[in-house]
């Protein structure tokens, strides 16, 4: 399989076809109780190759390979999935985000370990209860936040671990795509449903400015000096957020169908913001505003005739990064007052088509 990149996505190619996916900046949502709708995107993370900055990264990331992307501490990401059919392997710190086992590189019977999209258009964080997730969130490495910690007493890998499988040759029939995280089956009349970036709007108080812009920013003036050496620290692994509306979807096809020969891995690197632009001389991009501050779409999907993954106990029992700041005193760190949350589109996601079973002669 060969995996390339460009600004904000990976893609894997195969004898099948293609498969994207997307990373994408968003609202981090209150830790507040309540299960929230999805929230927008605010466009694609920079991607870059970590084979192009040898002499600036770890030895572990020569070592990985893969890419990397930078992300502010509490900062809240997704994933956008298109293409397809493939089954994919999500893992933050080598503890499976759907699971919460280690990571494996093979699918086992009986043990649904992995997404299928479609139906799976995105994946915004960690499988933790009946119908939802618990929100992607960067914390700096150390101080045992991340899930990575909290489930294997460790923090040595962190970023996230991506494994896309294809289907064997003509194992599936023909299926909608999955474009840009949304499903656009033909039967929907032919529309095109956006992304959800669609109409959305943002309020910033006039000492901040916050930047939409796909891909990377190009620096202002002279680049920025790459003046110090990455330590620990500058590397991000992914926390427990606040909840959403989200179920993960059992595969509709069976374990049989992947060409699990044909797979493809990559490791995804997190960086803090500043090391990144120690790192590549490039502007991160800005910090995304509050929840309270946005004023725009929330979306939802319509999805009542497919089931769900069911959470296990390993990430049923992880503290959110709230929970972490009360257990280690710490105050004030996050706004987890109302929002202004109204859903203004509702997708609805593919599932397959339901035979009709003949009544013959008794």
């Amino acid at each position: 399989m060969k995996i390339t990149t460009g600004p904000g996505y990976v893609t894997f190619a195969h004898a099948e076809g293609s498969f994207s996916i997307t990373f994408h900046r968003t609202i981090r949502l209150p830790e507040d109780g309540k299960t929230h709708a999805l929230p927008p995107s605010l466009g694609t993370l920079p991607v870059h190759l970590v084979d192009d900055f040898k002499d600036h990264v770890p030895a572990s990331w020569v070592e990985h390979g893969g890419v990397f992307l930078p992300l502010h501490e509490r900062e809240a990401m997704w994933l956008g999935f298109g293409g397809g059919p493939c089954a994919v392997k999500v893992a933050a710190g080598k503890v499976n985000a759907i699971n919460g086992k280690p990571w494996s590189e093979s699918l086992v019977a009986g043990i649904e370990d992995y997404l299928v999209t479609p139906p799976q258009p995105w994946l915004d964080g960690f499988n933790s209860g009946d119908g939802f997730i618990r929100q992607f969130v960067a914390m700096a490495m150390g101080k045992g936040y991340t899930v990575e910690a909290q489930v294997t007493g460790k923090e040595q890998h962190g970023g996230l671990q991506l494994m896309v499988i294809p289907p064997k040759p003509g194992a599936i029939k023909q299926v909608p795509e999955c474009r840009g995280g949304l499903i656009m089956p033909s039967s929907f009349g032919g529309g095109s449903y956006g992304s959800q970036t669609l109409g959305a709007t943002y309020a910033v108080n006039e000492a901040s400015v916050m930047s939409c812009s796909l891909g990377q920013e190009k620096s202002v003036g002279s680049p920025i000096l790459r003046s110090r050496k990455l330590v620990k620290a500058d590397e991000m692994g992914l926390g427990a957020g606040g909840r959403m509306h989200q179920k993960i979807y059992p595969d509709p096809h069976g374990i049989e169908v992947w060409d699990q020969a044909a797979a493809g891995r990559v490791f995804i690197h997190l960086v803090s913001a500043e090391a990144y632009e120690h790192i590549t001389g490039l502007k991160a991009p800005a910090l995304p505003p509050a929840a309270q501050s946005y004023i725009g779409p929330w979306f939802g999907v319509q999805d009542g005739n497919l089931g769900d993954i069911a959470a296990p106990d390993e990430l049923k029992k992880v503290k959110t990064i709230g929970e972490k700041d009360n257990e280690h005193g710490f105050e004030g760190q996050q706004d987890d007052s109302p929002i202004h949350e109204t859903i203004t589109t509702s997708y609805p996601i593919w599932s397959p088509p339901v035979a009709v079973v003949r009544n013959g002669k008794w």
